[in-house]
């Protein structure tokens, strides 16, 4: 795969040399721009809606569509995890770049437990199983990101909803026993 990505990488590379620097294939390439211009036009927000509507009716009423819908989409997300990573964190208003920056900064320990989860490749243990990476504590009611942690922490604090109060009688309670 690293050298049909390199190959492909000098093809554009010489392209890009060759748009530069010859001033017949460059009109040539505009020309061919222009003319595909015309014979593949964007949908507008009403033929999209009714794109969409179409494929939910088939989505809902074909069952070889939706298995195969299914299929392509699984087949996309192993394809494409760090993509796949990204989408899920945006809701937290984070970059990877900051959620690696926040593995670091923890040494790749929960803030709770300093229970240590590995990055097996390098990467944060982000890209790895939902129950074998740290994931983003958030606060619920302001949205601010606390910090990374343990699935078990993550789950634990959000049965007790993020209330301190609880958590403290929690603690006392299994002191007691």
């Amino acid at each position: 795969m690293a050298s049909a990505k390199k190959t492909r990488e000098q093809r554009n590379a010489k392209r890009r040399e060759r748009y530069a620097t010859d001033g017949e294939y460059r009109e040539k390439a505009l020309a061919n721009r222009r003319a595909w211009k015309g014979k593949s036009p964007k949908r507008t927000p009403e033929q999209e809606t009714e794109r969409n509507a179409r494929r939910r009716e088939q989505y809902a009423t074909d069952a070889a569509f939706r298995e195969e819908s299914k299929k392509a989409a699984k087949e996309w997300a192993v394809r494409n995890v760090e993509k796949r990573f990204a989408q899920n964190i945006r809701r937290y208003g984070i970059s990877p770049a900051d959620y690696q920056k926040m593995y670091d900064d923890q040494k790749g320990l929960c803030a709770i437990c300093d229970r240590w989860l590995p990055s097996s490749d390098g990467r944060a243990s982000s890209l790895r199983s939902r129950n074998d990476r740290l994931h983003i504590d958030h606060c619920h009611t302001t949205g601010r990101v606390r910090g990374l942690l343990c699935h078990r922490c993550n789950i634990g604090i959000g049965h007790l909803d993020d209330d301190p109060a609880r958590m403290e009688r929690a603690a006392r309670y299994l002191r007691r026993s």
